[in-house]
């Protein structure tokens, strides 16, 4: 079995930018190319995340998302890059980042990832997404298709 292992990396602009974007004062547009748009409220339980190895990522191929977590709580934040294909995606290029309760993030259509994690302390976020998620969600089990993990070194 092949491991990853990924250190969280400071979330900035420059960082980011192959994922997605941090949001600021600044307009953004969120794509949502069929349905509507619908927030809720995603909770992240705390997790001991040195004990997992996660292998699976998903991605929306018709839309953004927007992760605002709520009560300025830290977190963690595991992405991809958007791929042409499930296949076509670099597993190497994969990154963790350490997600300030202070800033919100928008992903690009197609950006590999799960939900964010909570650390120290559960966390609550607005998560932004059209309605029909789940007509336009890929998911890949690298564990089953490329008997690869992906592990976090929070040390």
């Amino acid at each position: 079995m092949r491991v990853i292992t990924l250190k969280p990396q400071p979330l900035t602009d420059e960082s980011f930018a192959p994922f997605g974007r941090i949001l600021n004062l600044d307009r953004r547009e969120i794509v949502c190319t069929d349905g509507v748009l619908t927030a809720r409220i995603t909770h992240a339980p705390v997790r001991d995340l040195s004990a997992v190895q996660q292998h699976f990522l998903n991605r929306h191929m018709e839309e953004t998302q927007v992760f605002v977590p709520l009560g300025g709580k830290d977190g963690l934040f595991f992405v991809g890059p958007p791929s042409e294909t499930p296949e076509s995606f670099d597993p190497e290029k994969t990154a963790l980042f350490h997600f300030p309760g202070d800033k919100a993030i928008q992903m690009h259509v197609g950006t590999w990832h799960v939900a964010p994690f909570a650390v120290n302390e559960p966390i609550d976020y607005i998560n932004i997404q059209g309605d029909k998620v789940g007509d336009y969600t890929d998911g890949y089990d690298f564990k089953e298709r490329d008997d690869l993990v992906f592990q976090f070194d929070l040390s």
